[in-house]
């Protein structure tokens, strides 16, 4: 019998006028209290995230739009100090490198292709570059996922000419078996290679879309040329694919001619928003639209985990908007809530890696190119490797009146404590997202006191939705370059040993709840 965690969480609703633009909260007009209970999961997890779940993505984009400026993998310095920095310290990440231009980039394996395609240095991989990256990927720890172009063909129902990549997987083959990762994320380095960049779609007619079918049969060509270069080396790269739209009628076309075992991660992009919506900064707190990038993605989701059951699922590129994002809002604390919600949303609904778009560039840069300094989306990166631990718990508020859809709640186990304080069993760590302008939630841990205490709260805030700056218990976030060292979030923690401590989740707040002695299976 699966055994349930009852905490009972008292909510205290505080209404408040505002002259704000976002969504009006339906609230008593008086303070008042609500009482409800949560269930958390404690006897099994019905999802597990892969090691360094929290990835993201670099891409081949120069100069165009300026937003892009110097953050192609083919151009940026990547002996950097404070770029390794800032990569290794969400190590061992997803790290996806393609979208963007992919399909312009030649691999000079042979030191002629460039010359023989006339191709531009910024899209020119040499193989001294590509080592040079195998190298970053290994000394940083993340997991390289590197997307090769996939448009090299006459037309959409043309089948893919292979020459070129061919060549490069056989120089790549050469360097031996040292260059992969463990894919339990103990150690970097290439982890596998994706064919293509939403290419689903389309007439058809050229090679920018690809008909499922032909998709498909180049799929199975890439398996089978990995498999023979590396299955005598006993360790080989991953296939990952499709790297596809929300497109579901292409995709049940896609996978019914792949067939099983030629994916080993299964790839999506999910956009919800456009960059230049002038009412993006409104939309994004709105928990309709935290919804609706779930119910966007949930029926390609289901059709992987039953199409392709032996694949892990990754969210290969997405942001809170396309087009490049919006600057002041999606590299802000604005994005944060949909970053946040959406980690803890899709490892609920069986996602198991999740790479944001983009690292480096655009508006929903996750640093800031310019000064090197994290914008909040990396600290949220961080703070989740740091304290969510892989296994995924159940976590569901049940209210008697009104359901607060302005709080988001999840849970995974400990990170920090896997074995719990008593040894009896794991710590939980809890996501509590107030999305509410107004609204203080006052949780009162009241159930199982003895699990609830000790425990260690991290309440991240900012001055405004547009700062850039976060705060953890009201201490500034930030990363010292002469020191080389970032804030050490463990140490602002505020610890309770007092059960009858409530938390408190302020509006607009993000706070991480280690729970460290749970008493998780």
């Amino acid at each position: 019998m699966t055994r349930m965690m009852l905490i009972t969480l008292v909510l205290g609703i505080f209404a408040i006028i505002s002259m704000s633009c976002a969504a009006p909260q339906t609230a008593p007009s008086e303070s008042t209290v609500h009482t409800i209970n949560l269930e958390l999961g404690t006897a099994s997890a019905f999802n597990r995230v892969r090691p360094g779940y929290a990835g993201m993505v670099l891409s081949f984009m120069d100069n165009n739009p300026p937003m892009w400026n110097d953050t192609s993998i083919i151009t940026i310095n990547l002996d950097d100090p404070h770029f390794l920095f800032l990569v290794s310290s969400l190590a061992p990440a997803l790290l996806r490198i393609g979208g963007g231009c992919e399909h312009y980039v030649v691999m000079d394996v042979n030191g002629t292709e460039c010359k023989a395609r006339q191709t531009p240095p910024e899209y020119c991989l040499t193989m001294n570059r590509w080592q040079k990256i195998l190298a970053f990927s290994k000394k940083t720890g993340v997991q390289l996922i590197w997307s090769l172009g996939a448009q090299q063909r006459k037309s959409g129902t043309s089948p893919l000419d292979f020459v070129n990549i061919n060549d490069f997987l056989n120089y790549t083959a050469s360097l031996g078996d040292g260059i992969l990762a463990k894919p339990d994320g103990t150690e970097g380095g290439l982890l596998g290679f994706e064919l293509g960049n939403e290419l689903d779609g389309g007439d058809y007619t050229t090679g920018a879309a690809v008909a499922p079918e032909i998709f498909a049969r180049d799929y199975q060509q890439l398996r089978s040329h990995i498999d023979t270069l590396w299955k005598p080396m006993g360790e080989q790269p991953y296939v990952v694919g499709p790297a596809m739209h929300i497109q579901a009628t292409w995709l049940r076309h896609f996978l019914a001619t792949l067939g099983h075992d030629v994916l080993d991660l299964f790839s999506f992009h999910d956009y919800v928003a456009y960059g230049l919506d002038p009412l993006l900064p409104q939309k994004i707190m709105d928990p309709q639209f935290l919804d609706a990038y779930w119910d966007q993605a949930e029926p390609t989701i289901e059709l992987a985990k039953n199409l392709q059951p032996g694949a892990d699922i990754i969210i290969g590129e997405t942001s809170a908007a396309w087009h490049s994002g919006q600057c002041g809002v999606t590299d802000r604390f604005y994005g944060s809530f949909w970053y946040a919600n959406s980690l803890g949303q899709m490892a609920r609904g069986g996602v198991n890696g999740f790479c944001r778009h983009n690292f480096n560039g655009g508006c929903y840069a996750m640093i800031n190119r310019t000064d090197m300094q994290p914008n909040p989306d990396w600290w949220v990166a961080h703070v989740w490797g740091t304290l969510m631990g892989e296994e995924v718990l159940d976590l569901r508020p049940f209210l008697i009146d009104v359901v607060p859809t302005m709080l988001r709640t999840y849970a995974h186990k400990s990170k920090r404590f896997p074995t719990g304080l008593s040894g009896s069993g794991s710590g939980a760590t809890l996501l509590l997202i107030n999305l509410s302008p107004s609204s203080t939630y006052t949780i009162e841990l009241s159930d199982y006191e003895k699990l609830m205490a000790p425990r260690y709260e991290y309440h991240m805030t900012a001055t405004a939705l547009g700062s850039d700056t976060l705060r953890i218990n009201e201490s500034p976030l930030s990363y010292d370059h002469a020191s080389g060292k970032v804030t050490d979030i463990v140490k602002l923690g505020t610890f309770v040993n007092d059960s009858t401590v409530p938390v408190v989740v302020a509006p607009h707040s993000i706070v991480f709840v280690e729970l460290a002695d749970a008493m998780v299976y």
